[in-house]
């Protein structure tokens, strides 16, 4: 949060973003739905961590 912005609109900034890269790389090779499964998988892990978190406190 280096640019003291809003922590939301730089996740949406940053989503904007990956999935701009994957429909290039999905474009570019057949490899694209896999890695993004793969994305999303990592996703789905990293809002169990937060909600875990979350609860903990």
């Amino acid at each position: 949060m280096g640019n003291g912005g809003d922590v939301i609109d730089e996740l949406m900034t940053d989503h904007g973003e990956v999935e701009e890269m994957f429909a290039r790389i999905q474009a570019m090779t057949g490899q694209g739905q896999q890695l993004r499964d793969k994305e999303i998988e990592g996703h789905s892990r990293v809002e169990k961590i937060l909600k875990h978190s979350c609860e903990a406190q």
